[in-house]
């Protein structure tokens, strides 16, 4: 069986058994992000071979963007809205400022129909 952050590799039969013969580490997680738990295991079919797949999330005080990033989160106030994300700095082309105590955090979003900004993760 395969910790967090790992997931079971080099797939073996027998006429009798199904081993695996070692365990490799994730590699999916971006910066700021820890390990949730295994990932899939090689096939035996070969389709799955290095599957790198382990579920991970943001650490805390780090937002989960839409691009697959674990990003600094708002350090002055509230942190989302309306369970949207309130990051520390803009890293989207489009976002919406977000006052708080005298300095800004932004809200990333993106051009919707008509041309208005939509906010996104």
């Amino acid at each position: 069986m395969a910790g967090p952050g790992y997931y079971l590799s080099r797939y073996f039969e027998t006429s009798y058994e199904v081993w695996y013969r070692g365990v490799k580490p994730c590699t999916n997680a971006p910066a700021n992000a820890h390990y949730t738990g295994p990932g899939t295991p090689d096939s035996p079919d070969g389709t799955i071979m290095d599957a790198n797949d382990c579920p991970w999330e943001c650490d805390d005080g780090f937002g989960h963007t839409s691009d697959d990033r674990c990003l600094p989160l708002c350090r002055i106030g509230e942190t989302a809205m309306n369970g949207i994300n309130i990051y520390a700095e803009k890293h989207t082309k489009y976002a919406m400022a977000v006052p708080r105590n005298g300095a800004t955090c932004w809200i990333s979003a993106t051009r919707g129909q008509g041309g208005k900004l939509v906010p996104v993760n």
